[in-house]
């Protein structure tokens, strides 16, 4: 009688395992059938359409700030550049205190001023629609700036005063390059090899071996 209770026992406690360790039929319905061999349809292969992409715009720079204003830029040793404008409202008020003879667009000069020796300076007319001249000055080193103005006979009325500006030097300097020292230990020690070389020098190119 012991046996067969123990029998009992044994077979409700496997069909209880077996219950217990049966996967859900749920969880399997919902995952979609694995996929032995992936294949590319004709829609997969075609080819995305791109987009033509809009340019940003870039805006235009006006053509004039309405300022009355001259300013000079560096062009080489012996050549500078001058643009300017002349605003509206104070052409007008030009023409209402000299008069249309004076205010004249023909009229419209620089005043070239050299900055050393004797202060000396030239004038350019530089009437008519022009907004920017190059000024031969034939200097180097040599610190210049300007007046616009209007020129009628002996007597010149500035109306803007230009920045200053420095030609650069026409030849090579005759400075050597101190901030460059070689300050380093494997950079020395790297020239060593190479030579007698003068580390007080910083610019190989300068030094000659003799002998």
């Amino acid at each position: 009688m012991t046996g067969v209770i123990i029998t009992i026992l044994i077979v409700a406690a496997v069909i209880v395992a077996l219950i217990l360790l049966r996967p859900d039929r749920k969880g399997q319905e919902a995952q979609p059938p694995r996929r032995m061999f992936t294949m590319e349809t004709s829609k997969d292969l075609t080819p995305v359409e791109i987009q033509p992409s809009v340019p940003a715009l870039v805006p235009e720079l006006p053509e004039s700030y309405n300022d009355t204003r001259v300013v000079l830029m560096v062009r080489d040793p012996e050549w500078i550049f001058a643009y300017w404008e002349i605003n509206d409202n104070h052409w007008e008020s030009l023409i209402r205190r000299h008069g249309e003879p004076i205010a004249s667009r023909d009229n419209v000069t620089l005043r070239v001023f050299e900055l050393s020796g004797e202060m000396r300076y030239f004038d350019i007319n530089v009437g008519g629609m022009a907004r920017d001249w190059h000024i031969r000055v034939g200097k180097s080193q040599t610190p210049f700036y300007c007046h616009l103005g209007l020129k009628h006979g002996g007597e010149f009325i500035p109306l803007a005063v230009s920045n200053t500006v420095v030609t650069p030097r026409d030849s090579l300097s005759h400075l050597f390059d101190e901030e460059w020292m070689l300050v380093n230990d494997h950079e020395q020690r790297l020239l060593k090899r190479l030579g007698n070389f003068p580390l007080d020098l910083t610019s190989p190119f300068m030094y000659r071996k003799e002998g």
